[in-house]
């Protein structure tokens, strides 16, 4: 895949995740979510790995598997092109203006 395609998965994944919740609190516990999941992965944390479980507590298991997925397709595409990367999606997702109180759920509501 190339980084246009890793991209284009990424936002087509992140739009079907939890759509239960508020966009915002999605890309907020994804981002929390993937530090911690790469943190732990270096040298573990048992409180960290607390606030990891308490995270993913929220969400059914298909969408944390799906986050599994949008972390894979970041570190692909990263491995392909040095960017800002998820700063780019954020924008993309227009979420830039819609912080904790926005009241969408859906990136095309």
């Amino acid at each position: 895949m190339t980084f246009i395609n890793h991209r284009s998965a990424f936002l087509k994944i992140f739009n079907t995740t939890a759509r239960y919740h508020h966009r915002h609190k999605v890309f907020e516990d994804f981002v929390s979510c993937a530090v911690i999941a790469l943190h732990n992965g270096v040298a573990h944390d048992a409180e960290l790995e607390k606030q990891y479980l308490s995270i993913i507590a929220g969400y059914e298991k298909e969408d944390v598997t799906r986050m599994a997925e949008l972390l894979g397709h970041v570190v692909m595409a990263l491995d392909q092109e040095r960017c800002d990367f998820l700063g780019s999606v954020f924008m993309d997702l227009a979420l830039r203006h819609c912080g904790r109180g926005c009241d969408r759920k859906r990136a095309d509501a």
